[in-house]
C-alpha cells in the first residue's frame, strides 16, 4: 500500500519524471481550494493542462450526466461545467477544459433513450459554451473536448469513440462548434476494440484533435491506464500518426501506477511513459515515408510490415 503524499510531493516527483503540466478534476483540486493549490503548482514551477468536473464520482450522477432524461441532473451537470471553466480559465489558466462522458450511456437494452442522449449532451455543451463566450470572450476561451469512453462506469457508454464524439460536435450550433473538439485516450479506444491512432486521425481529419491522453492496456478489459509503450507497436504507430497529422497540443499521459508499485514508484509510469514516447518518436523517424506511401499505394501489405518492423526493431 502506497502512502498518501502532499500535492507538492507529487508536482515535484511529476516534474522530475519528465511531466510540465498537472490535470485537475474538480473533486481532488475543488474550486474553493483553488487559489492554494495554483499557488503549490507554481512553486514547483508546473502549470495547469487540463481541468474537468467529474461528472461520475457524484451521487447525482449515478445515472448519466449530460445526457440524462432528468431535467434537474442536466443542470447540476451543467453547473459544474460552468464553475470548474471559471476556475480552470482565471486561477489555473489550463490550456483546455474536457468533458469525459463518465456515468453517461446505459446499462442494459433500452435503459436510456438512445436519440436524446445525443441531443441533451449537444444541448448542455451548447449552454456551457455558450455561457464561457459570453462571460470571457472568444480570445479568454478556452477549447472544450469531448472524452468518449465505451464503457465503464456504464455498459455501454456515450459517446462511446471519437466518431461519435465528432456526431454530437455536428450537432452543436455553428457558433460553439469550433470551441468543441475531442480528446481521444488510448485505453479508451483499446477497449472498443478501436485503433487509437485511428481515431486520433479522423478526429484531425475534421480539424477537432485539441488534446490527447496516452496510456495503455492489454485489450478489450477495462480502463487499465498502464504505462504508454506497453504495447510498443502500438506506440510507435501513434506517434508516427501524431507526426504525419501534425499534431500541436499537449500530450497528456493519464496513467496509474501499478499495484505492486512502492512509495518510491510514485510517477514510475508517468516516467517510463514518457520515456517511451521518445523511444517511439526514433523509431517513427525511422519509417521511410516516401517508401510507405508507395507501398500503400500498390497494396503491398508484406513489405509495409516489413518497413514496420524494421522501425520497431532499430527504434528500441
Amino acid at each position: 500500500m502506497r502512502s498518501e503524499i502532499s500535492l507538492a510531493r507529487k508536482l515535484r516527483n511529476l516534474r522530475e519524471a519528465g511531466a510540465t503540466h498537472i490535470e485537475f478534476h474538480n473533486t481532488e483540486a475543488p474550486a474553493k481550494d483553488a487559489l492554494a493549490i495554483m499557488k503549490v503548482v507554481r512553486n514547483e514551477g508546473m502549470k495547469v493542462g487540463m481541468a474537468t468536473a467529474n461528472a461520475f464520482r457524484l451521487p447525482e450522477y449515478i445515472g448519466g450526466n449530460f445526457g440524462h432524461p432528468n431535467p434537474k441532473v442536466r443542470e447540476q451537470a451543467i453547473a459544474a461545467a460552468k464553475e470548474y471553466i471559471a476556475v480552470a480559465i482565471e486561477v489555473f489558466d489550463a490550456d483546455v477544459y474536457v468533458y469525459w462522458n463518465g456515468s453517461s450511456g446505459f446499462n442494459l437494452l433500452l435503459g436510456k433513450p438512445y436519440k436524446e442522449t445525443y441531443l441533451w449532451i449537444a444541448e448542455c455543451i451548447t449552454e456551457v459554451v455558450r455561457w464561457m463566450l459570453t462571460t470571457y470572450g472568444h480570445e479568454r476561451a478556452i477549447p472544450f473536448c469531448i472524452e468518449a469512453k465505451f464503457n465503464e462506469p456504464p455498459s455501454y457508454g456515450i459517446p462511446a469513440d471519437a466518431a461519435e464524439a465528432l456526431a454530437i460536435i455536428n450537432l452543436l450550433p455553428e457558433d460553439v462548434r469550433p470551441f468543441v473538439g475531442t480528446n481521444t485516450e488510448t485505453c479508451h479506444s483499446k477497449i472498443g476494440m478501436k485503433r487509437f491512432a485511428v481515431e486520433v486521425a479522423l478526429s484531425a481529419a475534421f480539424g477537432k484533435n485539441f488534446h490527447i491522453h496516452l496510456n495503455d492496456g492489454t485489450g478489450a478489459k477495462f480502463d487499465e491506464d498502464r504505462p504508454f509503450g506497453l504495447d510498443w507497436p502500438t506506440a510507435v504507430e501513434t506517434v508516427a500518426t501524431l507526426v504525419d497529422i501534425d499534431y500541436q497540443y499537449l500530450v497528456g499521459i493519464d496513467v496509474q501506477p501499478f499495484p505492486a508499485d512502492t512509495d518510491e514508484q510514485q510517477a514510475a509510469s508517468v516516467k517510463t511513459s514518457i520515456d517511451e514516447f521518445k523511444k517511439a518518436q526514433q523509431a517513427a523517424a525511422l519509417i521511410d515515408r516516401a517508401k510507405l506511401a508507395e507501398l500503400q499505394f500498390s497494396n503491398n501489405d508484406t513489405e509495409i510490415l516489413r518497413l514496420f518492423n524494421n522501425a520497431l526493431r532499430m527504434g528500441n
